[in-house]
């Protein structure tokens, strides 16, 4: 049986009200980043393939470039387990064709196969 760890709704953005700035960073927005690591020792420790992330992983369509390039240093190190890493996008990701992150899938995508995937329409896997 293949398994799967979910989980979705970061909502990862520069000014969390939850948080407060340390060292240039919001530390709830730090707080959420980690969280992806930790995700992917208990994946792994539960011998799930991978994660799917199930949306809302950013606040907004276009998050500013430093939050993309954090993002993207999480997910590479639930890769570096040698999990895969589905990302659905939600609502707070999708307006008008446009989708956020477009710039992060790039650098996560390079030399993967099915190990990274988004997904912005219903899709048969």
């Amino acid at each position: 049986m293949t398994k799967f760890l979910l989980f979705g709704d970061l909502h990862l953005k520069a000014n969390d009200p939850l948080g407060t700035v340390h060292n240039g960073y919001n530390d709830r927005l730090i707080e959420k980043l980690n969280k992806i690591a930790i995700l992917g020792g208990i994946a792994q420790q539960n011998g799930c393939l991978g994660i799917v992330e199930l949306g809302d992983t950013f606040d907004r369509v276009n998050p500013p470039d430093y939050i993309r390039n954090l993002y993207a240093r999480a997910v590479r190190t639930v890769r570096e387990k040698g999990l895969w890493y589905w990302r659905v996008l939600g609502n707070h990701e999708t307006t008008g064709g446009q989708f956020a992150g477009a710039g992060v899938d790039t650098d996560i995508l390079s030399g993967s196969g099915n190990e990274y995937r988004v997904f912005s329409t219903p899709t048969l896997v």
